[in-house]
């Protein structure tokens, strides 16, 4: 019998739905998730500077277009970290 508190490790998309195409409030999330990974997993490295999300998202806005919401996915933790 599974415990009914039982969470599972889980893996979600950036956009939902069968469409190939990221809508902008997808994108800015998406960014603003991997910002947050990124300046927690680099944070304490020699050199390394922080940068805005906004920036970051800037930087990449242009290659929304290309980018497949199929082809990427998150994955969560039990809590939703």
């Amino acid at each position: 019998m599974v415990d009914a508190s039982y969470k599972p490790y889980g893996l979600e998309p950036i956009e939902t739905g069968p469409s190939s195409h990221v809508t902008p409030e997808a994108f800015e999330k998406a960014v603003a998730t991997f910002h947050g990974i990124a300046s927690a997993a680099f944070e304490d490295v020699p050199g390394f500077l922080p940068v805005p999300a906004e920036v970051v998202a800037d930087w990449y806005r242009p290659y929304r277009p290309m980018l497949d919401p199929r082809l990427a996915l998150l994955a969560r933790d039990p809590s939703g970290k």
